[in-house]
């Protein structure tokens, strides 16, 4: 795990983005109508989303075709991401060095997370 502002690009298409607040999308992600944005700030804490990447993210350097996403609410997970500040790049399954002790494991690890599309329209799938 690493800050966004400290990571390398490109961005591995492979990371995920931990998010704190609905708001931090507007960084990386194409303006979400409400349904998406409600289903968002509704979901269980144990989903990532995928969606398309604002258009200067990509031109920032992220490489993948889609962003993808989680909005960690479990308070431990949320109040950690609040004092770091930024958002947060997770790379699954990457064995790094973390420059955080973490008293919790990340609810994302689970092999039985859900995975979900979202469009900026509201259109919704499952992956």
């Amino acid at each position: 795990m690493a800050k966004l502002s400290s990571v390398q690009f490109p961005v591995p298409h492979q990371s995920v983005f931990l998010l704190f607040d609905s708001f931090q999308l507007r960084a990386i992600s194409r303006p979400f109508s409400d349904i998406s944005l409600d289903i968002v700030e509704w979901a269980e804490d144990a989903v990532i989303f995928h969606t398309d990447p604002n258009p200067l993210f990509r031109q920032s350097g992220f490489s993948g075709e889609m962003v993808k996403f989680a909005l960690l609410k479990a308070p431990f997970w949320r109040d950690s991401l609040r004092k770091i500040g930024e958002i947060v790049v997770w790379l699954p399954g990457q064995n790094e060095d973390t420059t955080w002790d973490l008293l919790q494991n990340l609810p994302l690890s689970a092999k039985s997370v859900k995975q979900l599309y979202l469009s900026a329209d509201g259109q919704v799938k499952l992956m």
